[in-house]
């Protein structure tokens, strides 16, 4: 269910709410007020009518480094090796803390890094790595970002293609990306895909050694509407006292590599597709357990704790003309 507020009388709507105040029940769509409530409009035009989503701030930007788990690089950095020169220019959507970021500007690539939240950017900017000639920061929304299509990659990590598919639709975020990327550029994505209809799952970890965070997620897939709806819950204890508490109510498109496939298919192909994690048959016995566990641990929101997720991995190929 989403949010939507006007553009022009300021109207903000919770499907998943609805409008008790106004007599609309709970999961009323938008579209199923048609003709009520918006004396300027009559809720006739939907396109004034902006989803919108709650930035990452607060618990969940400052603890977002303690629960989102490890990035292992070691699965991108032979694909880069084997396709891009130092010289590869890099746009990386929705960088968050910089967890993946770092990995690419260490490995010696020129990268531009979008976010939205404010939070976020600042805990990036303080970080040692980030002070280097190779790497731009930008304030920016990914629709509203130039069109620069001087990009060799585009890398969008854990659920932010999700993100932004829910925003707007997959075609047009693929459509964006195609006028940032050279021909022969690449798309680099991960989709998160539960196993399940309804989950829950707690995580417990020890800041110091007076401080802990219990970190709560909770979900369902609406297989009508193909949306994933999540709920994360922050809580912090010292010394075993409640301290305070942040809770975030998202949701995600829910995709498949098909819709991918078929999406935008006169520009980009899909080259790759790999369920991670992806364990090559010829180190087997090199892949310790702690290795498996920097995948089955990671990936921010929904980790794969019990396996009740899965993630995919899809690249995508720009076409050359």
């Amino acid at each position: 269910m989403s949010n939507y507020l006007c553009k022009k009388c300021g109207y903000l709507y919770s499907e998943l709410d609805g409008d008790s105040k106004n007599g609309v029940s709970k999961g009323t769509t938008l579209e199923k007020l048609e003709g009520t409530m918006c004396s300027m409009c009559w809720m006739k035009n939907p396109k004034r009518y902006n989803k919108f989503d709650q930035p990452y701030c607060d618990m969940e930007a400052q603890y977002y480094l303690y629960i989102c788990g490890k990035f292992n690089f070691s699965f991108y950095e032979k694909k880069l090796i084997e396709k891009y020169s130092k010289e590869s220019m890099i746009l990386e959507v929705g960088c968050g803390t910089g967890r993946c970021t770092q990995e690419f500007i260490k490995a010696g690539y020129t990268v531009h890094a979008l976010e939205e939240s404010e939070e976020m950017l600042e805990v990036v900017s303080k970080q040692k790595w980030a002070k280097n000639d190779t790497f731009q920061l930008l304030h920016k929304d990914y629709f509203n970002y130039g069109d620069n299509n001087g990009y060799d990659l585009i890398y969008f990590g854990d659920t932010t293609f999700q993100e932004l598919v829910q925003q707007r639709s997959l075609k047009y975020v693929l459509e964006k990306a195609d006028n940032f990327l050279r021909p022969g550029g690449e798309v680099w994505l991960e989709l998160m895909i539960p196993s399940e209809i309804n989950w829950e799952f707690k995580r417990r970890k020890l800041i110091n050694p007076q401080k802990t965070l219990y970190f709560f997620n909770s979900g369902e897939v609406n297989l009508f509407s193909q949306i994933i709806y999540y709920t994360s819950t922050f809580e912090i204890y010292l010394n075993g006292k409640f301290q305070e508490s942040y809770r975030q109510e998202r949701e995600l498109a829910l995709l498949f590599a098909r819709d991918i496939k078929h999406a935008f298919k006169e520009v980009f192909d899909v080259i790759e597709e790999v369920e991670l994690p992806k364990i090559d048959e010829v180190i087997i016995d090199e892949y310790s357990d702690n290795q498996k566990k920097v995948w089955v641990d990671g990936g921010y929101p929904l980790p794969r704790t019990n396996k009740k997720q899965r993630s995919l991995f899809l690249r995508l190929r720009k076409r050359e003309y």
